[in-house]
């Protein structure tokens, strides 16, 4: 798989997973049978505007080689592992 096709892929599902989070943390979770208590959605918010985050950085380095391109791809599957289990 091309590195660029990696970046583009990892992006489109962190900011498809990250904006529902960010405009309804709420009924995100509970499609996936959560309950969220309302100490919950700032953390929720957070975590989504996170995902957002991430998915335009890789977005916009899918042109990038050499060492900055391993760097946000050792970068991107250390932060998206722990996140998106």
């Amino acid at each position: 798989m091309r590195p660029s096709l990696a970046l583009a892929i990892g992006a489109l599902f962190s900011i498809l997973v990250g904006l529902p989070s960010v405009f309804a943390p709420a009924q995100t979770l509970s499609a996936f049978g959560f309950a969220m208590p309302i100490e919950g959605l700032v953390p929720a918010r957070s975590n989504g505007v996170l995902l957002v985050g991430v998915g335009l950085i890789d977005w916009l380095a899918r042109g990038a080689v050499g060492p900055p391109l391993r760097g946000l791809l050792w970068g991107t599957s250390s932060f998206g592992s722990p996140r998106r289990c």
